[in-house]
């Protein structure tokens, strides 16, 4: 799909897209926004390149989350065109990264991912109905109450929680499906992701996600929190998010001084 520069918000808009990259011929000139509240910042930059190469072959591509599916637009440079109402076609579609036989519209897109997401809390919902039976139907030690402080207090109380919010999103699922409309209680909020999962585990792209959505004040309580306790993980949490954002500030800052 070609596309005119300033149709670029538009399509970002109407899609959902939370991070966007400008490739040109040969190089990159704008890497991907690493945080979502960046992405006013980096559309600017992108049209700001395109507008000041206009011999240049451009195209963007678009993700909802860092490490999602990607959609690519070409970009049309004769001149920076006035504004126009965003175009129909399809955009060319990657999957983890390797192109699809055949491409999907987003609309066939979302709904198959909706799909997905549905069957996945279903059988997320039965393994933790499993595991709970199975700890109510452990027998008890000989020691009874030292057992039960030691063994199953620390697994019990937090699959409990987990147990109750799942019940209650699954209660929502068959509400939505019969066409009844009703509104889930919101849980407390929790003071932090504890414990902070390891590098390598299943749980950190999970954990990378809750920092992304935390407000400014919270992310900072989180950083703070990491550089006393984690240097390990702040380090690649700095690397990941923090240093490439002073790298843009510092890029930016440099363009304006120079124009």
């Amino acid at each position: 799909m070609e596309i005119k520069s300033n149709q670029i918000a538009g399509i970002i808009s109407k899609n959902d897209f939370k991070h966007i990259n400008l490739m040109g011929t040969e190089k990159t000139f704008q890497h991907f926004n690493r945080l979502p509240k960046d992405l006013k910042k980096k559309i600017i930059s992108i049209q700001k390149d395109i507008k000041q190469n206009p011999d240049e072959k451009f195209s963007i591509s678009c993700k909802r989350v860092p490490n999602g599916d990607l959609w690519v637009y070409q970009i049309e440079n004769k001149n920076y065109l006035s504004e126009s109402p965003v175009q129909t076609q399809n955009p060319m579609f990657y999957q983890n990264s390797q192109q699809l036989e055949k491409f999907q519209t987003l609309d066939a897109y979302k709904m198959q991912m909706e799909k997905i997401a549905g069957l996945e809390k279903e059988i997320e919902l039965m393994k933790m109905e499993t595991m709970y039976k199975s700890q109510l139907n452990e027998k008890p030690a000989d020691d009874p109450m030292k057992s039960f402080s030691t063994n199953i207090m620390p697994m019990f109380i937090p699959l409990l929680e987990k147990y109750i919010e799942n019940q209650t999103l699954k209660n929502q699922i068959k509400l939505n499906e019969s066409g009844q409309k009703t509104t889930i209680q919101k849980q407390p909020a929790k003071t932090g992701f504890r414990p902070i999962p390891d590098i390598n585990s299943d749980r950190w792209e999970s954990y990378l996600d809750y920092l992304e959505n935390l407000n400014t004040q919270d992310f900072e309580t989180e950083i703070k929190y990491l550089s006393n306790y984690k240097p390990d993980h702040y380090k690649i949490i700095y690397d990941t998010f923090l240093n490439e954002e002073e790298e843009t500030e510092q890029t930016e800052q440099t363009e304006n001084e120079t124009e």
